[in-house]
């Protein structure tokens, strides 16, 4: 960039921070006081949203009104934060004010930053940027425990008691308005510190040409690229740490046969990717890789995708990157997504260039599937995950856990833990056990930890259990209180930078300890009481191995991440009305909340509702684990709250856009997106009764359940889409066309109830989607309704209504008369849908078509092993013709011989069905054999005596009657079954139509394959 394009920034921005200084009634009128102000870009622009600066920057006269923004930042007096809608401001080297009497944003010239290494802010900054800089929001945190004075707040007036701390206020402050000459003599000096600055930015730039910034630095952000190469310093040295402190451990690594595989993969991409469940082993696996192949190359630990910009391509560097995408929502994977791909094009690509490739090498581990499901969000695999980089570190054989067992028992003597004796009988149990951890970490606490020992072989099988018990007696025994807060604390900056805002906090600092709680959530620190912050150091110590593990700097971190989820799930399951109310809803949408009372669920609905309602939090509080309980629990108490809404509170709740991703959509479609099948019918109700444009609720929750099924959908829906029917409705309705499960079909297979699917059914119908839509199968609506074990009488009757046809046919030539005798319905149910398809002037026909084994629906309920069939087979009998009786599939066989070759075993209830299906095909024209009657080939197939003596003798009523006594007799009575309906020809005897129906009374209320 030429100099003078530099001067003319200067000169802009000393035009910026000269001009304007008059005040602004608009940003007056607009102030108000908050107990504290957001700590991140997410909970920044939430609060932006809530205070709607938006509205009043087109009425306000002060600045162009993209520059009227929202502030928080501390007041002159500093004694209290403020949320104000102000004209942005660069703030040069100092922490941010809003002046009360100037009524205007500017720096607060008492609070310089880096002077003595508080606060912390930068050379200049955008004010609207103020959160960056938390130091200077505790600067009232400081002035509020330094003084004695009495503040009282109001919306527009500040009374400050202490007079003398008001005098201490500089000139500038008391009068708001900044004298031109000041301004000059301010400015003059802060204008060549700046030209200094750009002109170091400018020779470093010629230099170096730094390649891998892949956007241009904004105009006020160019600090960072100033900063870049302080940051990969840093890097490289918290990674070489990182490195050392694994180096003792590694010593009792196991070369396993997962290992093996992923370094073949290493050599020869340069890439591998090792997967699995916590605790498998695959960054120890990583790590070892790493030390053996390290050499003279750079070593940089990357934790975060800005961190990517750190590597250097003319430089051998070996990147580890540790359990990618773990908790990490889908805003932060877009990002990992562009800088990976960048990341390979630069590196591995490099026009043919092995040398690149030689010089940057990856290894990655990452948890079993979160790599497949970002792929599916982001609808393409990026190079770098490719499928051929990746080994499953979960395939242990016995003799590797051998190995591994016995190194954490060499380990954990080194460090004066007693070894157990164990037994070849303990030994094979902990290698046959599983668990939600791998076997590397439960061998390494188990021996690390005397209490994990007394639980015996359950440890490998239910670790996270002992993990929980064991936090809750190291808390419980320590009655300093330490431990808890030091839990406590460590959650939380663990918590920090895993949402890629971290934290660095000396856990020996009392106030940092306390600050990172308060920063977390207001008033945690006395609703969590008694914590004590002292001596934590002492404390961490104690719990190295077992529980932590210390890094660089006296910093301490657990030991896994299964500990830091056990903590977490700990301090939610104990302190079930404290989370609720002060834990972030990232962490509280992640924990069970297993065996809680009313009153606490009460207060979780109420936390989640106002989420919902006020934070605008919709797709976080409908991903929360407590909607995944059983219906109805918590998820009824949730509903009723939400039914005792007034009108307008409804309207609000169905009706606010998601502010925390980027799909702004409102309620329904996440609560779809979910698959919160039953709470989205009951919130669709309350819409319909409510008239809160119903027609597009229910598109919009339809198209949630669309993209739950291909999340890739979510990277299209833009803010075009909020409130716009008719899109949605094109998304829905052509949509279902291209996939595997069209929208008819998505809809009669979901667990919505009959009624509610059969009113979306003739929606959708209306709407002019086909009703004889396929799906990649080929199946039709009617196919798919009545293969459903979910009741669908009514979805069928209103496809027969809008014309659904029975003549079509599958990929496997089977109608719909086929489906509904193969499905796992059971027989009441199959013949209640037969007598609504039997109605219609195709279905006689439709009864002879073949399938591709040559099988008419008829031989499919004879061949039917798991549910009773004789209510369905009486009513094809009845409705269809004769010749179904005779004919035969490509094997030769008639649909009697395939009911005695199918139905075989032990089973009575089994017995009894096959001689109820043979005595129904026998008495309307059926014959054991076809095309012989001196061929005994169904009797001799035939495994129960009652029925060979009836195929023996098939026009005997007699035999009949006597061989289904003595099957009856082993059965006990049927406990008050409902009265069957059946009909019978006027051929069938009396006697054997009353044993048919108490036989039927028992097989229909259950399976016909189980033991008696």
């Amino acid at each position: 960039m030429n100099i003078s394009v530099y001067l003319f920034i200067l000169l802009q921005i000393s035009l910026w921070c000269t001009s304007q200084q008059k005040s602004c009634l608009q940003s007056l009128k607009s102030k108000t006081a908050v107990e504290r102000c957001p700590y991140s870009k997410d909970e920044w622009d939430r609060a932006a949203q809530k205070k709607n600066c938006e509205n009043l920057a087109s009425r306000q006269t002060c600045t162009p009104p993209d520059n009227f923004k929202y502030h928080c930042v501390i007041n002159s007096y500093r004694n209290e934060t403020v949320e104000v809608c102000a004209p942005a401001k660069i703030i040069l080297g100092h922490c941010t004010e809003f002046n009360d009497k100037g009524g205007i944003i500017q720096m607060q010239r008492r609070s310089p930053c880096n002077n003595s290494g508080f606060p912390k802010c930068e050379i200049f900054y955008k004010s609207s940027d103020a959160y960056k800089f938390q130091d200077c929001y505790m600067l009232v945190q400081k002035t509020h425990r330094n003084t004695s004075t009495s503040v009282k707040t109001e919306t527009s007036t500040t009374d400050v008691d202490n007079k003398a701390d008001v005098s201490a206020i500089p000139e500038e402050t008391e009068s708001g308005d900044l004298s031109t000459v000041t301004i000059v003599i301010i400015s003059i000096p802060l204008l060549a510190l700046i030209v200094g600055v750009f002109l170091l930015i400018y020779k470093k730039r010629e230099r170096e040409r730094l390649e891998d910034l892949e956007e241009q630095i904004p105009l006020f952000n160019f600090k960072e690229k100033f900063d870049l190469k302080k940051q990969r310093r840093k890097n490289i040295d918290k990674s070489k740490a990182y490195l050392i402190q694994n180096e003792t451990i590694d010593q009792y690594f196991v070369e396993t046969q997962a290992y093996g595989k992923g370094r073949e993969v290493f050599y020869k991409y340069g890439i591998v990717i090792w997967t699995g469940p916590p605790g498998c082993g695959k960054t120890q696996t990583a790590i070892h890789l790493i030390l053996k192949q390290i050499g003279t190359c750079e070593f940089r630990r990357i934790s975060s995708p800005h961190e990517l910009s750190y590597v250097e391509n003319d430089k051998e560097t070996l990147i580890l990157l540790d359990n990618i995408f773990f908790q990490q929502d889908m805003d932060l994977v877009k990002i990992w997504w562009n800088k990976l791909g960048s990341l390979h094009k630069r590196c591995f690509e490099s026009s043919g260039n092995e040398s690149a490739f030689s010089r940057v090498r990856l290894v990655i581990t990452a948890r079993e599937n979160v790599i497949e499901r970002a792929c599916t969000f982001m609808g393409n695999t990026t190079p770098i995950l490719n499928d051929n980089h990746r080994i499953n570190a979960n395939i242990l054989t016995g003799m590797e856990k051998d190995k591994i067992f016995f190194n954490q028992q060499s380990f954990a003597k080194v460090n004066n833990f007693q070894n157990p004796d164990v037994s070849e009988d303990f030994l094979k149990k902990i290698k046959e056990s599983e668990g939600p951890i791998g076997f590397p970490l439960c061998a390494h606490l188990y021996l690390f930890s005397d209490e994990y020992k007394n639980s015996g072989v359950k440890f490998f099988s239910q670790p996270i259990e002992y993990l929980k018990l064991q936090i809750e007696e190291e808390i419980k025994k320590d009655k300093t209180n330490r431990t808890k807060s030091l839990f406590i604390v460590l959650f939380f900056r663990e918590w920090q930078t895993k949402m890629a805002n971290p934290q660095r906090i000396q856990i020996n600092d009392a106030n940092e300890c306390r600050q990172l709680l308060e920063n977390v959530g207001a008033g945690m620190v006395r609703n969590m009481a008694p914590l004590n912050f002292g001596e934590l150091e002492n404390e961490a110590q104690r719990l190295v191995g077992g529980f932590l593990k210390e890094e660089n700097d006296g910093m301490y971190t657990f030991i896994h991440d299964s500990v830091y989820e056990a903590v977490g799930a700990f301090l939610c399951e104990t302190y079930v009305t404290e989370t609720a109310m002060f834990f972030p809803i990232d962490i509280i949408q992640t924990q069970k909340y297993a065996n809680t009372t009313e009153k606490q669920q009460d207060v979780l609905v109420t936390r989640l509702i106002s989420e919902a309602i006020d934070n605008q939090n919709i797709s976080k509080v409908f991903a929360c684990r407590l909607f995944q309980q059983p219906w109805p629990g918590f998820t009824r108490l949730f509903l009723s709250k939400v039914e005792q809404f007034n009108r307008k509170k409804l309207r609000k709740f169905f009706t606010v856009v998601n502010s925390s991703s980027p799909v702004k959509l409102p309620c329904l479609f996440w609560t779809s997106f979910y698959n919160l099948t039953k709470l989205t019918e009951k919130f669709y109700l309350i819409i319909s009764k409510s008239d809160i444009n119903p027609d597009y609720q229910l598109y919009l929750s339809l198209y949630g359940e669309r993209c739950a099924g291909n999340e890739s959908l979510l990277n299209s829906i833009d803010s075009t889409l909020h409130g716009n029917l008719e899109e949605l409705k094109r998304r829905v309705l052509c949509f279902g066309q291209k996939e595997d499960k069209p929208i008819l079909h998505l809809v009669i297979s979901s667990e919505r109830s009959d009624e509610f699917a059969a009113s979306i059914v003739e929606k959708l119908l209306h709407d002019e989607i086909p009703v004889d839509i396929r799906n990649k199968r080929n199946l039709t609506p009617l196919m798919s309704a009545v293969n459903q074990r979910q009741q669908r009488t009514k979805v069928i009757t209103k496809l027969i209504e809008h014309s659904s046809k029975l003549t079509c046919k599958d990929w496997n030539d089977s109608n719909v008369f086929h489906h509904c005798l193969g499905s796992s319905n059971d027989d009441e149910t199959c013949a209640g849908y037969l007598n609504i398809l039997l109605t219609m002037n195709d279905a006689k026909s439709c009864l002879l078509q073949c399938n591709f084994t040559g099988d008419i629906p008829l031989s499919i309920a004879a061949m039917e092993t798991k549910n009773s069939r004789i209510c369905s087979i009486l009513s094809l009998l009845k409705h269809g013709s004769k010749s179904m009786i005779t004919t035969i599939n490509d094997d030769g066989r008639s649909p009697l011989q395939l009911c005695i070759r199918s139905l075989k075993g032990r089973s009575a209830y089994i017995e009894l069905e096959c001689c109820v299906r043979v005595i129904l095909l026998l008495l309307y024209g059926g014959s054991p054999d076809n095309k012989s009657d001196k061929n005994d080939i169904a009797i001799e197939e035939c495994e129960f005596d009652p029925v060979k003596d009836i195929l023996s003798n098939p026009k005997d009523g007699k035999v009949m009657t006597n061989a289904l006594d003595s099957i009856l007799k082993k059965l006990k009575e049927s406990n008050a079954i409902s009265e069957t309906m059946l009909t019978f020809s006027e051929e069938i005897s009396l006697d054997i139509q009353n044993r048919i129906i108490e036989a039927t009374k028992i097989l229909k209320s259950g399976r016909i394959d189980g033991e008696i």
